[in-house]
């Protein structure tokens, strides 16, 4: 959220956020087994929805399937939760983290830049631009 603040201050143009929220929880296999280093076939990790990562729990099981369903439904309810609750609000920013920013010079670059947009943020309201009715 806050990068694509930065990107929409820098360029002056608007930007699409785009978050993933799953990974492959189903994946196709070209064979149906594969071989470990010792020369065992196994039947192939068909991803979590199917059966277990390890040699041990590669039986597949249905019940895999309601518990993906189960935690898609949950994700997608927790970032409703979110959204509604102005989590991704703007005039928030100084609160979103910056973690994923490796170099401390970037990240005290983009903390400059959130404190100028706050500011800013800060001057509309002052000027009354924003509130409700308007």
């Amino acid at each position: 959220l806050q990068m694509s603040l930065i990107l929409s201050y820098g360029s002056k143009m608007p930007t699409v956020r785009i978050g993933r929220m799953a990974g492959q929880y189903g994946k196709p296999r070209s064979s149906p087994v594969e071989t470990l280093p010792d020369g065992t076939k196994i039947p192939s990790f068909k991803g979590d929805n199917v059966n277990g990562f390890d040699p041990k729990d590669r039986e597949i099981k249905a019940s895999r399937l309601l518990d993906g369903y189960f935690h898609s439904a949950a994700t997608l309810n927790y970032i409703r939760s979110l959204l509604s609750s102005n989590f991704a609000d703007l005039r928030e920013a100084k609160h979103w983290k910056l973690d994923y920013v490796n170099s401390e010079e970037q990240r005290q670059r983009f903390d400059k830049i959130i404190t100028k947009i706050m500011h800013a943020l800060d001057f509309m309201k002052t000027c009354g631009v924003g509130k409700q009715g308007e």
